[in-house]
């Protein structure tokens, strides 16, 4: 969707070419053609991401797309540096995004393809939720995040309710908005980022 800008009658206007605003009243995720997976394979990840954070639906016929792009093993040929900035942003969500979104990647197969060490299970989104529930307990002033910048929080990012985004700082650690956590006090995501994903791998 895009807004008229250029001074003109029809100034402000918007303009949308594709429904977009019917998707949104029906709060439905939808591809505009049928190889959107196809020509991106990233964008199934993100299809997944966004349908966990607003509480969208994947549109039936999208839903088909992204399995057959699933299917055909589109999405094994992204690398692993791609691969692996997908979970980070999954790992940056709340612990209920975070968690709707594994379960679903895991139930369309996205995680075996992206690695044989990746699973999910409902006890791992139980202990995530209780883990990221600990963690916001104290509520601690913010502080940088490890990264270098600021670490949001769910008041400022606006994505969702329930405790801020629960910090992956890299390999071998869980962090929340203070410092990291060893992942062996983190049991959710023990079993799904050990060994992880490499950035460097293709």
């Amino acid at each position: 969707m895009a807004i008229q800008l250029s001074p003109s009658a029809h100034f402000g206007v918007l303009c949308d070419f594709f429904q977009g605003q019917r998707d949104m009243a029906s709060r439905s995720i939808r591809v505009l053609h049928s190889l959107s997976f196809v020509d991106d394979p990233s964008r199934v990840m993100r299809a997944v991401r966004f349908s966990a954070r607003y509480s969208y639906s994947i549109e039936k016929q999208t839903l088909k797309f992204l399995k057959d792009a699933v299917t055909d093993g589109h999405f094994l040929a992204l690398s692993g540096a791609r691969k692996y900035h997908e979970i980070k942003c999954i790992s940056g969500e709340s612990a209920e995004v975070a968690c709707t979104a594994l379960e679903q990647a895991h139930s369309l197969g996205l995680l075996k393809q992206m690695s044989e060490h990746l699973h999910w299970n409902e006890a791992m989104g139980r202990m995530l939720c209780a883990t990221a529930s600990l963690l916001s307990w104290c509520e601690p002033e913010p502080s940088p995040h490890p990264s270098g910048t600021s670490a949001p929080t769910v008041a400022s990012s606006g994505r969702g309710k329930g405790a801020g985004p629960v910090w992956w700082s890299g390999p071998g650690t869980l962090a929340d908005n203070t410092s990291p956590l060893p992942l062996d006090r983190a049991a959710p995501l023990l079993s799904l980022l050990v060994p992880p994903l490499s950035e460097a791998a293709v």
